[in-house]
């Protein structure tokens, strides 16, 4: 749009070309009993040289609109690229800290299992396998939190790059495309 409005800018610097045609009739004119028909066509050009340097201001205007809109969509490309790299980030992040925490359920079970068999020998109190049992309970909390962290952090990931909705299989509405489906049909009848 920006492009557009330096070409209507520019366009004023070009001299305009008008074709008028115009076609007269008169019959029994100033009460002479004649008739008269007349023809014209005529090919005008305009061009306004000089106009107090409004065309100029127009032009650096539009170009001033222009390098403002570049910018934004270069900050939006920026802000996009900075979204997917934290999402990618904290998709890691979530994965490696899922890995650990997977190991430490596995190690507080085993750790579990053996204070169950030590406490039936009775080399350990039930204070400690109830220890034991809390830890494990509190491992397996941490895990499914980060489980369903790494899911989230994959769905931002999705988002942030534009493919959760295909990902998803998921029709956009018609509100959100930019050319209605039927549009170029209806413009080549």
């Amino acid at each position: 749009a920006a492009e557009r409005d330096i070409a209507v800018a520019d366009s004023r610097f070009f001299p305009r070309v008008n074709l008028e045609a115009e076609g007269s009739y008169y019959d029994n004119r100033d009460a002479i009993a004649t008739w008269e028909r007349g023809a014209q066509v005529m090919l005008r050009a305009r061009w306004n040289l000089y106009r107090g340097g409004a065309d100029l201001g127009n032009r650096r205007e539009a170009l001033a609109r222009r390098a403002e809109a570049q910018s934004r969509r270069m900050n939006a490309e920026i802000e996009a690229q900075e979204q997917a790299r934290r999402a990618w980030n904290g998709l890691q992040a979530s994965r490696e800290r899922a890995q650990l925490l997977g190991d430490a359920v596995r190690f507080s079970a085993q750790t579990r299992d053996a204070y169950r068999a030590q406490f039936n020998v009775a080399q350990r109190s039930l204070l400690d396998v109830l220890d034991a049992e809390n830890e494990l309970f509190v491992a397996k909390g941490q895990f499914a939190t980060t489980e369903y962290s790494s899911l989230a952090a994959s769905y931002r990931l999705l988002a942030v790059t534009g493919m959760l909705m295909p990902a998803l299989g998921v029709d956009p509405p018609p509100a959100a495309d930019p050319v209605p489906r039927g549009f170029v049909r209806d413009l080549l009848r």
